[in-house]
């Protein structure tokens, strides 16, 4: 845990805390703690997957991030593919957080299903409306919040996978 402390940057108290599953860590947390681990953050998923073709609804995989007030749930069957799907539940106020990010897919596309999503890549900032999308390179930092009054929901589309 220490070293785990030290080559992140956070404290060992931090990391701790993320283990026993007593603070929430934010998705920049979680992406630099798996990265450092030499994993993915779909380690972090909640369920054990199983190679298959079909996800059913109530079989999908999950992670909560209640500090940022956002839910993933990952659509695609495995993470061994080339396309990644991921569905998330974005509450009000909710969103990545105020640190931009960056991840080693290619390419990624978000469709706003529900509600409406400020994002922001690189220095551009975008205002989505239900129905619309963005497509942008993934290495290029990132972030993005709920711009409106109730729940937003996003489909994510990811090549190759990263998360």
């Amino acid at each position: 845990m220490a070293e785990l402390a030290k080559r992140t940057g956070y404290t060992p108290s931090f990391i701790s805390q993320v283990e026993k599953d007593i603070t929430n860590p934010s998705i920049t947390s979680i992406q630099k703690i798996a990265r450092t681990l030499g994993a993915s953050v779909s380690t972090f998923f909640d369920e054990n997957h199983r190679k298959r073709l079909v996800v059913r609804k109530a079989e999908r995989r999950k992670i909560v991030f209640p500090r940022d007030r956002v839910t993933d749930y990952l659509l695609s069957p495995s993470l061994s593919g080339h396309l990644q799907m991921i569905y998330t539940e974005i509450l009000s106020r909710g969103g990545s957080g105020s640190e931009p990010y960056t991840h080693e897919s290619d390419e990624e596309c978000a469709v706003v299903l529900q509600g409406r999503l400020r994002f922001w890549v690189g220095d551009d900032t975008h205002l989505l409306k239900e129905g619309d999308s963005i497509t942008f390179e993934s290495r290029i930092p990132h972030r993005w919040e709920n711009a409106g009054r109730g729940k937003a929901i996003v489909l994510w589309a990811i090549t190759p996978p990263s998360y």
